[in-house]
């Protein structure tokens, strides 16, 4: 077991490095280079441990380009699933309509994702999971033999009975929701996998199904702005129902909502915003956490942004001062990241490149050498650096590797070709970094 855990960690290690090399995001281990955010990840754990006991919340974080939100947000993402949640990860601006709810719901569900199977989409395995629960619970309580025919018909019928009470105690029956469902599992059973698949289509949301397939499983339309919200309740019911703690969903880039060119279209997006901020918050979705990530000018600008929403914006605005932080607030702001978390970064990267390849790092670059580095890189930034530029983590861990790997060379000569390299940086190329 120890030697299992020893792989997976330097397999970690191996994939951060490898993407800091090549200037990339790493699409793991975020928790691990987290810095200069330790205030802002407690107060969302705060948060997520709220929804887990049954409260609902929507929060945003607040931030120039470049200055970190997606990564804090990637970091919550792996709280939540230690937590035992779900996530689901939508990106606005790729085939994403805020603008019609349905279609986030269709995104939510499609991007469903959990700890143990992170880049498989999760909910037909959920809802499968949830069905065979359900028919376990009927077999034992009711003596049944799923082998003969008349017990399978007896299992059939309660579970048509476990589905609609499920929904009716959320608030969130629907009998084309439970005919869904309920034709879902039957196909499931019969092995009809054409009416099987149109089925989780469409309780996922999708469209254009045919109509032939659709009187199958005893369903007319499609999950449409009047029902979505209760369909997106009877999901996270389900997701509570076999154990997971709720459900987090993470929309990025909502910055995008301000750049629709019509007012009407873009304020639809807004009211599906404060449809949302409401639910959450009046526990109307009960285990559901959204966090919305988004540039400065998408709270602040009075023609396009939330401010010219009122309805929207008196909700999720508050008296902050400049001089005081409080994180419990709707939104939440990023600093820049100071002199101490460059350094603390630059360490933990040192300690993975000591761990991955079994070398002492810091006997070779030293404190005093990465002090050195830092030290040019505030002097030609000032005091707080916006971000860590993807140049500078990118040559850092080149001065790893070629230490490494050179083991007679001199240190000193690496740290100048470094040094030309931040003299090199601007502010635009900070702009850009999206790594921290």
């Amino acid at each position: 077991m120890r030697g299992e855990l020893m792989l997976d960690k330097k397999f970690l290690y191996q994939g951060i490095l490898k993407s800091l090399k090549t200037g990339t995001v790493p699409d793991k281990g975020y928790l691990e280079l987290l810095v200069g955010r330790e205030a802002e990840l407690e107060a969302f754990k705060e948060e997520i441990i709220y929804v887990s006991k049954g409260g609902g919340s929507t929060r945003f974080i607040r931030g120039d380009y470049g200055s970190g939100k997606t990564f804090l947000a990637k970091a919550v993402r792996e709280l939540a699933w230690e937590e035992n949640f779900i996530v689901s990860w939508v990106e606005l601006g790729r085939g994403v309509q805020f603008n019609k709810l349905e279609n986030i719901y269709n995104k939510i569900i499609e991007g469903m994702r959990t700890r143990n199977y992170q880049d498989i989409p999760a909910f037909e395995y959920i809802l499968q999971e949830w069905l065979t629960r359900l028919e376990e619970k009927v077999r034992y309580e009711n003596d049944l033999n799923p082998l003969d025919q008349e017990d399978r018909k007896k299992i059939n019928r309660l579970i048509d009975q476990k589905i609609e009470e499920v929904l009716q105690s959320v608030g969130a029956y629907s009998s084309s929701l439970a005919n869904a469902i309920r034709g879902y599992y039957r196909a499931s059973k019969e092995r009809n996998n054409e009416v099987k698949a149109a089925a989780i289509g469409w309780i996922k949301g999708e469209k254009n199904i045919p109509a032939a397939l659709k009187k199958e499983f005893n369903v007319k339309g499609s999950i449409d702005k009047e029902n979505v919200l209760s369909f997106l309740n009877a999901i996270i019911r389900l997701i509570v129902e076999i154990k997971y703690s709720g459900l987090l969903i993470i929309i990025d880039e909502t910055e995008l909502i301000a750049n629709i060119a019509r007012r009407d279209i873009r304020d639809d997006a807004y009211e599906n915003l404060r449809r949302i901020v409401d639910s959450t918050m009046n526990r109307e979705l009960s285990h559901a956490f959204f966090l919305f990530t988004a540039t400065e000018s998408f709270f602040d600008n009075e023609e396009t942004g939330v401010a010219s929403y009122q309805a929207l914006y008196q909700r999720i605005s508050s008296l902050q001062k400049d001089d005081f932080k409080d994180l419990r607030q709707p939104i939440v702001s990023l600093d820049g990241l100071k002199r101490n978390d460059l350094l603390s970064l630059s360490f933990k990267i040192r300690d993975m490149h000591s761990y991955l390849y079994e070398w002492n790092a810091a006997e070779r670059l030293g404190d005093r050498y990465i002090n050195e580095i830092v030290e040019r890189m505030v002097k030609r930034f000032g005091e707080e650096v916006e971000v860590n530029p993807r140049d500078y983590l990118r040559g850092f861990v080149d001065i790893l590797d070629w230490l490494q790997q050179n083991p007679e060379k001199d240190v000193n000569k690496w740290l100048e070709k470094t040094e030309s390299i931040i003299d090199e940086l601007d502010e635009e190329e900070l702009g850009e970094s999206h790594v921290i």
